[in-house]
């Protein structure tokens, strides 16, 4: 449907941790139309992840 393309589309880019999640989330709705999804969603689920620093 070109309607729900277009709405995926015109989705702002995630800037925070929580808005990588949700984005994620979302996408893995869809990620048997997503060729190597995996591997993208490694990616970013990469970004996610808590680093603790000392000084």
């Amino acid at each position: 449907d070109e309607k729900k393309i277009e709405k995926l589309k015109s989705i702002k880019k995630p800037v925070t941790i929580t808005e990588v999640r949700l984005f994620l989330e979302l996408c893995s709705y869809y990620k048997r139309f997503i060729k190597d999804f995996s591997k993208i969603a490694k990616l970013l689920h990469n970004l996610t992840k808590f680093i603790l620093i000392t000084d």
